[in-house]
């Protein structure tokens, strides 16, 4: 159900990204900032796949393990199903919204590594 509202504010992020790297492109007095938002957007665009990816991972592998059923299911047993489903419910938000915020850093110290880099050249 929270991809409902991740995957719209994604492809929000990717209309929008795009649209500034093609503009940094084209646009002479701001295409210095291309190097930049295209590194930016690039790895914002990762982390957001890669960390959704392995939220996926890790809930399908901790439902299946939890999955199994017992001749009498204890207390242990129903609270990880309970906070597992908790997970399903708030994970997707958390997971997206790091991952991005990782890969736009990323892409940020990239950035700035490249910028020194070719200043001291």
């Amino acid at each position: 159900m929270a991809y409902f509202f991740v995957l719209p504010a994604f492809f929000l992020w990717l209309i929008i990204a795009g649209a500034l790297v093609v503009a940094t492109k084209r646009i002479s007095r701001i295409h210095s900032a291309y190097s930049i938002v295209w590194r930016i957007s690039l790895w914002g665009t990762l982390g957001f796949i890669a960390a959704n990816a392995l939220f996926i991972v890790l809930l399908i592998s901790g439902f299946s393990a939890l999955d199994v059923s017992s001749a009498s299911p204890s207390f242990i047993h129903n609270t990880l199903q309970f906070l597992f489903g908790l997970i399903a419910i708030g994970g997707p938000v958390i997971a997206s919204f790091l991952g991005w915020l990782v890969g736009v850093m990323v892409g940020a110290v990239l950035s700035l590594y490249y910028h020194v880099r070719a200043a001291q050249h």
